[in-house]
C-alpha cells in the first residue's frame, strides 16, 4: 500500500510539472514547439490578432466558435513551424485583411479560399501553393511567388483583383489555376512544364506573359477601336482574343516575329503558336459609313460603302450639303465631304468612301430633290 501511494504521488506530481515547450522532431529535420498555451495567449480580440506558434495553439483557435473566428480575425501572425492543421484553417474569415506567414513555407488547401478582405500576405518564400487555397481572395492585387515551385488546382481562382503574378520558378500550373481572374494582366510561369486545362480562362485583361518558350506582349493599333487578351494553353500555345468597340470592326493580327504562327491571322480569336519571344498587334478600323436618317446625313470614319432609299423616287434627283442638320441655309456643294462619291441611281443613294477620304471624316448634312421639292431619306 505504501509504495503505491509513493507511485501514486509521484505522477501526480509529474502531472502537476509545467509544459513550457516540447521540441518535437518532424520531416525535414525541422522541429515544432508545442506548447500548452491559453486562447488569450494567442488570440488579441480587441485588436483582432491571432498568433499562432504550434499545432496546439491551431487547435486552441478551431474550438473557438465558428461564427466568431470568421467574423473577428483581421490579422494573422505565424512564429514557427506548423505542420498539421492548416489545410481550411482560415476558410470564409471574410474579414481577414493581413498574414503574416513567417517561417511558414506551404500553403495548404483552402487555407485563405473565400478571405474577400485578405490583401496582404507576402508569398516570396512560399514553396507550394495548395489547391484552392486562395480561391476567391477578390482582395488580392499583386503576387509574387517566385519561389513557389507548384501552384495547384483553382489556387487563385477567382481573384478578380489580382494583376500580376511572378510565378518563374512553378513546375506546375494547376487546372483553373487563374480562371476568372479577370483584372490580371501580365504572368510569369517560364519555368512550367505543364499548365492545367482552362488555367488562364476568364482572364480577359492579361496582356503579357511568359513561358519556357518565350514572352508573349499583346497590344492595338488604336485602343479607342478594341481591346485584346491572351491566354496560354500550352506551353507554345496562347489563345489571342480582339474585342472591336463601338462599332469598329477587326481587320487582322500582325507581328514582329518571322517565327511564330498565326492559325488565322484573319480571325478575331484565334491560336498563336510560338517558338521564341514576340509582341502581337491586334489592327483595328472604325465603324462602316453610315447614311441616311430623316433629314439625311452621312457620318464615317474609314473606308467602305453605304446606301439608303429614297421613297417615291423620280428622274432627275439632286443632291444638296448643308452646314447643318436641319438644312438651313444655302445649299452648296462645297459642303459635300471631299474624296467621297456620293451618287443616286433609282431609288438607292451610295456613297462611296475611299481610304483617301478618311482624313475628312465626320458627319455631314444633305437633301434629296427633285425639281424645288425635298425628299423624305428612309
Amino acid at each position: 500500500r505504501g509504495l503505491s501511494t509513493l507511485v501514486g504521488l509521484a505522477m501526480l506530481s509529474a502531472l502537476m510539472l509545467p509544459v513550457v515547450a516540447v521540441a518535437q522532431p518532424l520531416l525535414d529535420g525541422k522541429t515544432e514547439e508545442v506548447q500548452t498555451r491559453d486562447l488569450e495567449d494567442i488570440w488579441d480580440e480587441d485588436s483582432g490578432t491571432l498568433t499562432l506558434s504550434s499545432s496546439n495553439d491551431v487547435n486552441l483557435w478551431m474550438n473557438v466558435d465558428a461564427n466568431t473566428r470568421k467574423a473577428q480575425l483581421k490579422a494573422v501572425k505565424f512564429e514557427g513551424i506548423i505542420f498539421s492543421g492548416m489545410s481550411r484553417l482560415f476558410e470564409n474569415h471574410t474579414n481577414l485583411e493581413t498574414v503574416d506567414l513567417g517561417e511558414i513555407t506551404a500553403i495548404h488547401a483552402s487555407m485563405f479560399r473565400e478571405c474577400r478582405s485578405l490583401k496582404t500576405i507576402d508569398l516570396s518564400s512560399v514553396t507550394s501553393i495548395d489547391q484552392a487555397a486562395f480561391f476567391n481572395c477578390t482582395s488580392l492585387t499583386s503576387e509574387d511567388v517566385s519561389s513557389a515551385t507548384r501552384i495547384g488546382e483553382n489556387a487563385f481562382a477567382q481573384c478578380t483583383s489580382l494583376a500580376s503574378v511572378d510565378a518563374r520558378a512553378a513546375g506546375s500550373i494547376g487546372i483553373n489555376a487563374f480562371i476568372g481572374c479577370a483584372s490580371l494582366t501580365s504572368v510569369d510561369i517560364s519555368s512550367a512544364t505543364s499548365i492545367g486545362i482552362q488555367a488562364f480562362n476568364g482572364c480577359t485583361s492579361l496582356t503579357s506573359a511568359t513561358t519556357r518558350q518565350g514572352k508573349v506582349e499583346a497590344t492595338v493599333n488604336d485602343e479607342s477601336m478594341g481591346s485584346v487578351y491572351i491566354q496560354p494553353k500550352t506551353l507554345d500555345r496562347f489563345n489571342i482574343v480582339a474585342t472591336p468597340k463601338n462599332g469598329c470592326e477587326f481587320v487582322e493580327w500582325t507581328q514582329n516575329s518571322s517565327s511564330n504562327i498565326f492559325n488565322d491571322s484573319k480571325a478575331a480569336s484565334t491560336t498563336y503558336v510560338i517558338w521564341s519571344d514576340g509582341t502581337i498587334t491586334a489592327n483595328f478600323k472604325g465603324p462602316a459609313p453610315e447614311i441616311g436618317g430623316q433629314n439625311g446625313t452621312l457620318t464615317y470614319a474609314t473606308e467602305g460603302r453605304a446606301t439608303f432609299a429614297i421613297t417615291n423616287p423620280q428622274n432627275s434627283l439632286e443632291i444638296a450639303w448643308y452646314d447643318n442638320e436641319e438644312g438651313t441655309g444655302d445649299a452648296s456643294d462645297t459642303h459635300a465631304p471631299q474624296g467621297v462619291n456620293v451618287s443616286i441611281s433609282g431609288s438607292t443613294v451610295t456613297a462611296e468612301v475611299t481610304a483617301s477620304s478618311t482624313a475628312n471624316a465626320g458627319k455631314y448634312y444633305f437633301r434629296v430633290y427633285a425639281g424645288t421639292g425635298a425628299y423624305r431619306v428612309e
